[in-house]
């Protein structure tokens, strides 16, 4: 077995030994661990010790020592501890292509959580929105919404705002069925720690951003049937049965209407893509022209700025807005604080993202007792 050799740094005076294990049958038989891959990181002592674990490994003799190894027994992932040893080392261009798996992702996050280094600001940081934009617009969306699922984890623990709204606009834009959270490796116990709180999947992932998602709907019905109750509620003329039929009639033909059924099993973007479609020639000129004909109208535009306000609705969630729940764990009184944040002229006036009210609506976590006030 190969032993690979990593240089961090040129002017390395410590080896740290990395050993992979992986079960296998004996002689005897019985399953046992035995070591499957080896990797040696050539890194200076000093750099290390800037963490609590690894100033832990140099106490008295070692901090003189004239001994240069020290072994890491069962880290799983090789290339996540070159990535953090190169951000402990401020060193991460000097290593190449950033490209690496997501569950490489993973691994590195536990591996700085274990060895307590700093990532949430500092050079990984910086890897990591650096890694997420290059996947991010090379991934090949429209198949499944993995990445993004896979990839809210990340961006949470990182604090990487930009990232964490972006996923989560894609998955209630994109997705075609409940949004939940995904494991790069599910049959990975040891990566089951790094899902989100429990908090942020309850009241964020899991609920806010479904909520999200079927509140699309709601706008776009709301944005294309408006005109229709004004011809239904309106004067009667003779050309209001037609017109109402044909726009109907249009909106079917497009697959739009009934717009339950065109949610069932597709995403927003998917009906989206059919309202544009839509065509306005298919629909009967009025019988009675001027403003006092309800009929007399812009179909096209209609439909198209409902489209448009239903795109333009969400701007994903918000780390920040969502950090006001933090407040709550200091004894401040939860309804307090959303109503105040709630009477906000702008509701990203600090926030690393520029978003509307309804981002900020879904991403508070706390109580919402009186939210159906609130205009969203």
């Amino acid at each position: 077995m190969a032993t690979q050799i990593f240089t961090i740094s040129h002017n390395w005076d410590l080896s740290v030994r990395v050993n992979e294990y992986a079960y296998a049958v004996n002689e005897s038989g019985q399953q046992a661990n035995r070591i499957s891959n080896s990797a040696i990181f050539k890194v200076e002592r000093e750099k290390l010790r800037v963490t609590p674990y690894f100033e832990a490994m140099f106490p008295g003799l070692w901090r003189d020592s004239a001994a240069h190894e020290i072994t890491l027994e069962g880290d799983n992932n090789t290339l996540a501890l070159e990535v953090m040893f190169h951000g402990l080392h401020d060193s991460l261009e000097t290593r190449g292509p950033i490209s690496v798996s997501m569950v490489t992702v993973w691994r590195l996050l536990l591996a700085c959580n274990t060895y307590e280094v700093e990532y949430v600001e500092g050079p990984l940081k910086e890897w990591f929105k650096a890694w997420f934009e290059a996947e991010n617009n090379s991934t090949e969306y429209g198949i499944d919404c993995e990445f993004e699922r896979q990839v809210m984890g990340p961006c949470y623990h990182f604090n990487y705002a930009e990232g964490f709204a972006k996923a989560t606009k894609w998955l209630v834009y994109n997705s075609d069925c409940h949004i939940l959270e995904l494991i790069p490796d599910e049959s990975a116990s040891e990566l089951q720690k790094l899902h989100l709180p429990q908090r942020v999947i309850q009241l964020c992932v899991i609920e806010q951003l479904n909520a999200a998602r079927g509140r699309l709907r709601n706008i776009l019905h709301k944005d294309l049937f408006n005109s229709v109750a004004s011809i239904l509620g309106g004067r009667e003329c003779d050309c209001r049965e037609g017109t109402v039929f044909d726009y109907l009639k249009e909106l079917w033909r497009v697959k739009v209407w009934p717009l339950d059924n065109a949610f069932k099993d597709a995403s927003a973007m998917d009906v989206l893509q059919k309202i544009g479609r839509f065509d306005a020639s298919h629909i009967r000129s009025p019988v009675q022209q001027g403003n006092n004909c309800y009929c007399n109208a812009d179909w096209s535009d209609i439909v198209m700025k409902a489209a448009l306000r239903t795109l333009d609705y969400f701007d994903g969630l918000c780390l920040d807005c969502m950090s006001v729940t933090k407040c709550l764990m200091e004894g401040r009184d939860p309804d307090h604080e959303y109503w105040k944040n709630g009477e906000k002229k702008k509701y990203d006036v600090s926030c690393c993202i520029s978003h509307h009210q309804p981002t900020w609506y879904f991403s508070f976590m706390g109580r919402r007792g009186r939210s159906t006030k609130t205009s969203y």
